[in-house]
């Protein structure tokens, strides 16, 4: 019981901490870039949200082995 209860809460945390972080360096390199052109920043905020939602995929899919 004690065991697995612990390994639910390193899963919780591993997802947390793997999300916090991964959503603040995602607003750094989207809200940094302010003297950028209209374009660029555009592209730029593209880019990082598409590696956003497929590590978010991938870390979704990993963590599916821990149920």
């Amino acid at each position: 019981m004690s065991l697995a209860k612990n390994a639910k809460n390193a899963k919780n945390y591993f997802i947390k901490s793997f999300f916090s972080l991964r959503s603040l360096r995602a607003l750094r390199d989207i809200l940094l870039p302010i003297f950028i052109s209209r374009k660029e920043r555009k592209e730029l905020f593209y880019k990082k949200l598409f590696f956003f939602a497929l590590s978010a995929y991938f870390a979704r899919h990993f963590t599916a082995y821990f149920r």
